[in-house]
């Protein structure tokens, strides 16, 4: 038989804001980078900030889904939905 734990023994250290990656908070408005594709089929999204430092995001196949998806804009302010794909 398992022991029981005593959750006055399990502890979790407080969320902290500045352990993320909030590297996008300064990110120029507009264009957000440009998608390099190699011969090989990799392909990576390149995101400059401001300061001219370059980040590099892979770019795979998302997982087969069972079910549809629909990419939209919603635009809070005038109440519209707009489907973009």
């Amino acid at each position: 038989l398992a022991s029981k734990i005593d959750t006055a023994e399990v502890s979790t250290s407080p969320v902290r804001f500045d352990a993320f990656d909030n590297t996008m908070v300064n990110a120029i408005p507009g264009r957000l980078g440009k998608v390099q594709v190699y011969k090989s089929g990799k392909t990576v999204l390149i995101l400059q900030a401001a300061d001219g430092s370059e980040t590099c995001l892979k770019i795979s196949e998302g997982l087969a889904c069972s079910f549809q998806q629909q990419a939209c804009v919603i635009d809070v302010d005038n109440a519209n939905f707009v489907q973009i794909g």
